[in-house]
């Protein structure tokens, strides 16, 4: 059967362009392929040439391809070079990763910001500052955030104990001295701790769940108002309003602690304070006087405040209106204000002072610390003067650093073997008993 095509593709590159050659053989123009066909037309045999190649690697395309090969060695011959970097390579290499591990290591370092600063002194006397705050670890957006306690050695500048606190919050801070001696801590107005002075540990208090009024929890719990004693003000979580004195294990409703406030307490004894005179509507151009006043107590119970006294002109204690033609007499405290701080004395302290916003921080028996503006000058500089409280003698004054601004945390002193400690927000004082400036601790961030 003779041999005939009609149209054929070539195998190798599927041109149609093919040329028949002798012996039935054909060629592809496309690729020079040469191929053919057996008799029975179905079996292609084909055998593959590349003249063409060999005509486009000449000229112009033979350069191009031998540059690239020629870039293709160089680029090999680098890599060989650097791959064996020498030893201040390396070194230099080895630095900079060094110093990028420093720089994320420093970064990752924890940051702590106090919050609180709580002056108190330890079991030997010594300074302390218990610190509540927030420290943050890490990078934004993943920063975490523990809330801790840090205790701050004020004659050592360092710290010397941290613990974490209980909490997943940190908003409002109270703190108080109990008469026993404890240090009392509130935070948010629900968790109540007391501060191991010795330990430097934060213990919560459960107790009070033994007694029956509070045994539910508290819903809301804050210290009475300072002056008023050793006690709290509550809601219970039934809600049920209360009083609490806990170092009398005395609960009151709202009644029964006005009437505590305004009686004499089971076995009181006499103590000896010291407060300051108000200035009054009826007779305003009074001085403020320094009172030495002697008044029934009793530690952990219920009392008011020791205030009252001021000239006044009395009326007979009648609850009618009055006018200046009605007869009074010029008094100094009233049969009310006396029952209320269940005076029994008072004196004149220091005959002939002048005071301004004057304020009591600190007494006992033998040393009374006073703080007042000495003119009524609006810039006038506050100070703070240390007294015999036997004798009125005056030991020292002392102005208030011109760092310090607002006003002493709680309106009291803490008295520590190495002097006064007082807090204004996260600064504190430390003023010696000298009368000289000892320090001044600032927490922020750090």
């Amino acid at each position: 059967m003779a041999t005939r095509i009609k149209s054929i593709k070539c195998p190798q590159c599927g041109s149609t362009r093919v040329e028949e050659l002798a012996n039935g053989r054909f060629r592809c123009r496309s690729c020079s392929t040469t191929f053919f066909l057996d008799s029975d037309d179905i079996t292609i045999h084909h055998q593959y040439d590349a003249p063409q190649l060999r005509k486009y690697l000449t000229g112009k395309n033979l350069r191009i391809v031998l540059i690239s090969v020629l870039g293709m060695v160089a680029l090999y011959v680098l890599s060989s070079i650097l791959s064996p970097r020498s030893s201040s390579t390396q070194s230099s290499l080895s630095q900079s990763v060094r110093d990028i591990e420093n720089v994320e290591e420093k970064e990752a370092e924890p940051v702590f910001e106090a919050k609180y600063a709580v002056p108190f002194a330890n079991k030997d006397g010594m300074p302390m500052i218990a610190l509540f705050g927030v420290q943050r670890t890490g990078q934004y957006p993943k920063v975490k955030e523990d809330f801790l306690l840090k205790i701050y050695d004020v004659t050592e500048e360092e710290m010397v104990s941290a613990s974490l606190l209980p909490i997943d919050r940190l908003g409002r801070l109270e703190y108080r001295l109990f008469a026993n001696g404890k240090l009392n801590i509130i935070i948010n107005e629900r968790r109540w701790f007391v501060l191991d002075r010795q330990l430097y540990s934060l213990e919560e208090q459960n107790s009070y769940r033994e007694i029956e009024q509070l045994s539910s929890g508290f819903a809301s719990v804050k210290f009475d108002y300072i002056g008023r004693g050793d006690g709290m003000e509550l809601m219970t979580n039934l809600g049920k309003a209360y009083y609490y004195y806990p170092s009398i294990g005395k609960v009151y409703t709202k009644d029964q602690y006005f009437d505590a406030l305004n009686s004499r307490p089971p076995h009181a004894v006499v103590r000896t304070a010291f407060a300051f005179s108000s200035v009054t509507d009826d007779y305003p151009e009074q001085d403020i006087q320094l009172l030495k006043v002697k008044q029934y107590w009793k530690d952990g119970y219920p009392h008011d405040f020791v205030d009252g006294f001021g000239w006044y002109k009395d009326f007979g204690g009648k609850f009618i209106v009055y006018t200046d033609r009605d007869p009074y007499t010029k008094a100094f405290i009233s049969k009310y204000n006396a029952n209320r701080v269940r005076l029994i004395s008072y004196k004149d302290f220091t005959p002939g002072s002048i005071y301004f916003d004057p304020d009591v921080f600190y007494f006992n028996d033998s040393i009374l610390l006073i703080g007042y503006k000495p003119t009524a000058a609006p810039d006038a500089v506050y100070q703070f003067q240390l007294l015999d409280a036997n004798t009125a003698e005056r030991k020292w004054t002392a102005q208030k650093p011109a760092e310090l601004s607002g006003s002493v945390a709680n309106d009291e002193a803490v008295l520590t073997s190495k002097g006064f400690m007082l807090a204004y927000g996260r600064k504190v004082w430390l003023l010696g008993l000298d009368g000289k400036n000892r320090s001044i601790s600032s927490f922020y961030k750090y």
